[in-house]
């Protein structure tokens, strides 16, 4: 079976206002999975988004996936997207042929603490003494 490649989005970087437009995206965070069938493996990355004032302004609200992986697209270019799926081609040989192994984490990911108010001045005012 021929890899088969999967591209997501994960997160789109807004200004809150740009130009007079609310909610302009100028960076979009984007996911290419792949799989042999067998095995899966994922290339991340980011894209700067210009913002182009003669274009037709789409209201982050109604923005669509389409429309998002048209932009992430034009700014990989062809070079780009190839180069992607390359690096994911390359992960699932060297998971396939065992050279990598993907093991269970030892631990667990818990939460983080939460600390009380001041903490990190205390810490700052206990290793910086001119504080």
């Amino acid at each position: 079976m021929a890899n088969q490649y999967f591209w997501g989005i994960n997160q789109m970087t807004c200004y809150p206002v740009y130009e007079n437009q609310q909610n302009c995206v100028f960076n979009i965070a984007w996911v290419c999975s792949a799989t042999d069938g067998v095995n899966n493996v994922a290339t991340y990355g980011t894209v700067d988004i210009p913002y182009v004032a003669q274009d037709t302004y789409v209201p982050y609200e109604n923005l669509t996936f389409d429309q998002t992986m048209v932009w992430v697209n034009e700014a990989l270019g062809a070079d780009g997207i190839a180069a992607t799926q390359a690096n994911c081609d390359e992960q699932l040989l060297a998971v396939a042929t065992l050279t990598q192994v993907q093991l269970p984490l030892p631990f667990k990911n818990d939460p983080p603490v939460t600390q009380s108010p001041g903490w990190f001045s205390r810490i700052l005012a206990a290793i910086n003494p001119f504080s």
